[in-house]
């Protein structure tokens, strides 16, 4: 299957933070179901990203900017250090990405257990191990941060198949793994026309799939064979798979 992607030209790291938005819009097409050959660029909106689905998003500016976890010496921060107290968080570079009545997310740029960040996600309550002046540690941990989509689709892993990639390639063999529950089915006909970010150093490519309908089992997915086609050749730059922050390398092995 070849399929055209959405291209978003970049120049800048703000034009990284607009352009990724693409992705939100895509995902926003009546159906679900774009022409194969569309190209779409926009700057009304923005991919977000969470940690957990219980969790508030943040954008990739929210992430940049976000001030340090004790800029603000409240409640929620010292939640955040009484958790750290118990050993099992790093102790450096925690952030504030969400600041809200309703919820605070600290995440910290030293990640645990193989993720690239750890969490701590506060809300409002009276219940929990862990209580201050009306606030609650709701759960905290690992966190691979994950791009917000609507629920008929979800974000896709994908790998580099076993082929040769040079300076002129403008098609990337790949497989793709979808992440949902499809009841061991692959997801040929299923995977929308990709966001690519060509930027100076890298190319980086989001794949999402349409989920099959009805109820499906959860017992591993296999992966699909899948032609990326590029606006224009790969160069020096590095290929990245923009369905995580931060982006991953799509050339590691499918079973690692």
């Amino acid at each position: 299957m070849n399929v055209q992607g959405r291209d978003i030209l970049i120049g800048t790291l703000a034009a990284i933070v607009v352009g990724v938005a693409a992705i939100g819009i895509a995902m926003g097409l009546p159906g679900l179901q774009p022409p194969p050959q569309a190209t779409r660029e926009g700057t009304d909106a923005e991919l977000r990203y969470a940690c957990s689905a219980d969790h508030a998003s943040f954008t990739i500016a929210d992430l940049l900017n976000a001030p340090a976890a004790d800029a603000a010496d409240d409640a929620a921060a010292e939640l955040l250090r009484m958790v750290i107290a118990e050993g099992f968080l790093p102790v450096e570079g925690w952030r504030r990405v969400v600041d809200g009545p309703e919820e605070v997310v600290f995440l910290s740029e030293a990640g645990i257990e193989g993720a690239p960040h750890a969490v701590v996600h506060v809300v409002p309550g009276q219940a929990g191990a862990l209580l201050l002046d009306g606030w609650a540690v709701d759960s905290y941990g690992a966190c691979t941060p994950r791009p917000v989509v609507p629920d008929e689709v979800s974000v896709a892993d994908w790998w580099v198949a076993p082929a040769p990639i040079r300076p002129d390639s403008d098609s990337i063999p790949t497989l793709v793994h979808e992440r949902a529950c499809a009841s061991g089915q692959d997801a040929e006909g299923r995977i929308l026309p990709p966001t690519i970010i060509y930027g100076q150093t890298a190319v980086t490519i989001t794949i999402v799939v349409q989920l099959r309908e009805g109820a499906q089992d959860c017992q591993g997915n296999p992966l699909t064979p899948y032609t990326i086609e590029l606006t224009e050749p790969v160069g020096d730059r590095t290929l990245l798979d923009g369905g995580q922050l931060p982006p991953g390398d799509p050339f590691d092995d499918p079973d690692t």
